[in-house]
């Protein structure tokens, strides 16, 4: 028997491993750009969005929003 009595944490990093947790993620992103009137299917989305920097998704979402409204994304939308 091994003595684990030493050990005061595991961590599990269950992330892409047993829980594809990307498909769960683009959902919701793609459900709150929809409330904003910004709509994208999944292929567009993941072929435009996924693997871009943080600055460069925001970018682009900001240039699709003021081609949408005439206006700039809200001012909190990046929290």
């Amino acid at each position: 028997m091994v003595d684990l009595s030493h050990i005061d944490a595991i961590i599990f990093d269950n992330d892409g491993v047993l829980v594809d947790s990307e498909v769960i993620h683009i959902a919701v992103e793609r459900e709150l750009l929809a409330e904003m009137g910004l709509h994208y299917d999944d292929q567009t989305y993941v072929a435009r969005f996924v693997g871009l920097s943080n600055a460069d998704y925001f970018a682009a979402l900001a240039q699709d929003y003021l081609t949408l409204t005439g206006d700039k994304l809200p001012a909190d939308f990046g929290d």
